[in-house]
């Protein structure tokens, strides 16, 4: 028993000495083209995750607006996911997917055909011979090569998918859930053994085409038999390189980690240091998951390449014989008008997805945002452009103001009707212009050593806010008020804010209005109390409730509806663990920072370097 233990010991460290060395060669025959298939890699990993992503964006936000939901959670995913709007996304997104993975593999295959062969090559060489030989041989049937590549990524990421899924904000609020219903944990894990299958016996079948100038069906018949062939050889090379990359992740994220947590702890204000550490958290893991994968796959196509030429015996041929025709005056034209096309996205990307505000806008698989109840009104006077901007530097996601009318029909960001509580002076607002309004003080009930500050108008909040943080706007009804709804809708339009805005109020005719004006807006409907099937409108997406009034039922019932549900006002730690558990979408409250780290933890720690450092493991 001794003896075979022993032998099953040295029978194993041979293999994974093999392995190691196998994965030596591979890399070594990387690294010749090292800097420049990287470089493109991660060129190429950027523009897939771009397209992918705001494709996801564009089909779920259609295939919601088909279906009548406003969001997605526990309660409604698996309906939506069977509906025909539904899958015609998935469809859609695959077939992209499976596109561009066939060019990445192109790319890839041929870069390391040639740094096997020893041949140093420019990154502008490896992408234009890729391209143009998967281009020359594409035709529909040939997406099949890619669908081993693609069934591969998912199997050697499932340990990131696990993260993102359990450990990452919004996935870890509902996805666990999802997996503990058998009715889709069943046929989830049937799929992934199934595609594990499959991403192996194919393994070489993208290589015996691309490599090999093999057919796509002798490919398929190729690689079944040398994968059999050298099965254990295979699978203790993958598990190795995988193992590999998931350390690399574990010993960059711990860097990452620290680096944030010193500079946290030394440079931010003490009230937010908790709160700036659990946010970034998750910016930084979902950034590293995105790097690793994209070094993974670069490590795992490398190490295909080699195990390919090494079990299959086959001669490294290399049909780099690119020649360049002369560089011509139209050549040049097309070169312009490419570099011209590609600055035109980028600034597409940025002036739509951050100056207008589009990547603030809240996605239908969003985490439970934190909005400032009238600007950061604990520091600052409520609506005023100090508070609002301080409720931005707090790490607010949104912020509440309430807007109405003057006298001389001035949108002006106030909630009371009249100066009395804020300016200690027995003026209604509807009575009085907006120059007589700018007069007075409303940092009188604040502090009564606060510098002046004046009632702001939404057009300078709009100019302030744009592009920093999502504005929800409550439309409050006066005497003076007649077309405050036109008024409002006409500003965000002008301010091109659509994407960054959404609209409140306890008046419905209001929310009506603003519908008939522009239907693409997010409305929502204030409600004092939450009784009846007030969650049935199909108009409302969303419904602010007062948090006594909100649990776990009443939330229930509007995610069913794809409703959301906003609560005001929580300020106490205790109400916002319950919001917290209820499954609320926003908490509005006074105190973002508190707040916040009752969304991303359970208990209370010190501010210590260790303990900061302990929220983010």
């Amino acid at each position: 028993m001794e003896q075979h233990t022993k032998k099953h010991a040295r029978h194993s460290f041979y293999h994974l000495k093999n392995a190691l060395g196998g994965l030596k060669i591979a890399m070594r025959g990387a690294f010749l083209n090292i800097k420049s298939m990287l470089a493109l890699q991660i060129i190429y990993s950027i523009f897939y995750t771009l397209i992918e992503y705001s494709l996801f964006q564009l089909l779920l936000s259609i295939a919601l607006k088909i279906d009548g939901y406003s969001f997605l959670n526990s309660a409604n995913i698996g309906r939506f996911l069977i509906t025909p709007p539904a899958i015609a996304m998935l469809l859609i997104l695959f077939l992209t997917a499976c596109m561009l993975t066939y060019l990445n593999a192109c790319i890839l295959l041929g870069g390391f055909q040639a740094s096997l062969a020893r041949q140093k090559l420019r990154m502008k060489d490896i992408f234009l011979h890729g391209c143009a030989k998967g281009f020359q041989r594409f035709h529909f049937k040939q997406l099949y090569v890619a669908l081993p590549l693609f069934a591969y990524q998912i199997l050697i990421n499932l340990f990131f998918f696990y993260e993102i899924c359990f450990r990452i904000n919004p996935y870890s609020t509902f996805l666990p859930m999802l997996f503990s219903k058998l009715i889709y944990c069943i046929p989830i894990i049937t799929f992934l053994i199934f595609i594990g299958i499959f991403a192996v016996r194919e393994f070489f079948c993208a290589c015996y085409w691309y490599l090999g100038d093999f057919g796509l069906r002798n490919a398929k018949k190729a690689s079944v038999p040398l994968v059999r062939k050298n099965l254990r050889a295979v699978l203790s090379d993958i598990v190795l390189l995988n193992l590999l990359v998931v350390v690399l992740w574990f010993i960059l994220r711990l860097l990452c980690q620290i680096i944030i947590v010193v500079v946290v702890n030394f440079f931010a204000p003490s009230d937010l240091k908790v709160a700036m550490v659990l946010s970034f958290n998750n910016t930084l893991s979902i950034a590293l998951i995105w790097f690793v994968t994209c070094i993974g796959v670069f490590l795992n196509a490398a190490m295909m390449t080699h195990m390919f030429y090494r079990f299959s015996g086959n001669d490294v041929i290399l049909e780099f014989h690119l020649s360049y025709a002369p560089d011509t005056p139209l050549r040049r034209i097309f070169r312009a008008c490419g570099l011209v096309a590609a600055g035109v996205g980028v600034f597409c990307f940025l002036y739509y997805g951050i100056y207008n505000g589009a990547l603030l806008a809240e996605r239908p698989l969003s985490p439970v945002q934190i909005y400032c109840h009238r600007g950061l009104s604990s520091e600052a006077p409520e609506n005023s452009l100090e508070a609002i901007d301080l409720a931005i530097s707090s790490l607010s996601d949104g912020v509440e103001i309430d807007v109405q009318e003057t006298k001389d029909g001035v949108v002006i960001v106030c909630h009371d009707s009249s100066l009395k509580r804020i300016a200690g002076k027995k003026i209604n607002i509807a009575d009085v212009t907006y120059e007589e309004l700018k007069q007075y003080d409303i940092s009188y009930y604040f502090s009564k050593d606060h510098e002046f500050t004046y009632i702001p108008t939404l057009e300078e909040v709009m100019s302030l806010v744009k592009g920093r943080a999502h504005l929800l706007i409550e439309l409050k009804r006066n005497s003076a008020s007649a077309d405050l709804a036109a008024k409002v809708v006409g500003l965000i339009e002008q301010y091109e804010m659509e994407y960054q805005c959404s609209i409140q109020s306890a008046d419905y005719a209001y929310l009506r209005q603003v519908n008939e004006l522009n239907p693409d807006l997010t409305l929502g409907y204030i409600l004092t109390t939450a009784i009846g099937n007030y969650y049935k409108n199909d108009m409302i997406d969303f419904f602010c409730v007062r948090s006594m009034f909100v649990n776990n039922t009443t939330v229930a019932k509007a995610h069913a509806q794809g409703k959301a549900v906003y609560a005001w006002t929580i300020n106490t730690r205790a109400e916002a663990e319950r919001m917290k558990n209820a499954q609320v979408d926003v908490i509005i409250t006074d105190y973002p920072a508190k707040a916040r780290e009752v969304i991303y933890r359970d208990e209370r720690s010190s501010y210590s370097i260790i303990k900061l450092l302990r929220l983010m493991l």
